[in-house]
């Protein structure tokens, strides 16, 4: 059974249509993936719970310059860019096995329970798998371009050195 969870309930999911970049951690299916929109801003799903229906999700926006200091320079924890979200709260979605999303809702990270949460030094140490979706420089500030080139970098480098 899925935790309750205290937030204000959504018709639908106002993010629409995201675009796969990467999971940054696979241990028998996605538990942290990285999603882009049309408009060039990145989104971390968080595999947070799961019952014979659903895999709960946690979905918040992150900058890239976040982004870079978790992934890149290891300052930043995934506990701190859940509690601190850009936006100041998180979507929390239940999503079927046929990919449907239900019982969509905001949600203030005050409000999530404890077993949610990852513990405080969640650093990021793992390799992420990028998929073959094309990465293009959306216009930004200067501070922004850094990460998106990085991720470029990666994307390149994973795909010349397939099998």
């Amino acid at each position: 059974m899925l935790e309750m969870i205290k937030g204000t309930p959504l018709n639908f999911f106002p993010l629409g249509d995201l675009e796969l970049i990467a999971d940054l951690i696979y241990l028998n299916g996605p538990i942290l993936s990285l999603l882009r929109n049309n408009k060039g801003d990145y989104y971390l799903y968080r595999w947070s719970d799961v019952d014979e229906q659903f895999n709960r999700w946690l979905v918040f926006r992150i900058t890239s310059p976040d982004l870079h200091l978790y992934l890149e320079e290891k300052e930043i924890t995934l506990r701190q860019l859940i509690l601190h979200p850009v936006d100041g709260f998180l979507y929390m979605v239940d999503i079927d096995d046929d990919l449907n999303y239900h019982h969509v809702m905001f949600v203030e990270p005050a409000n999530l329970p404890t077993s949610y949460l990852p513990t405080e030094n969640t650093y990021y140490k793992f390799e992420p798998i990028y998929y073959d979706t094309p990465v293009t420089q959306v216009e930004s500030k200067a501070e922004d371009l850094v990460p998106l080139q990085q991720i470029q970098e990666n994307l390149n480098h994973a795909q010349t050195n397939r099998y």
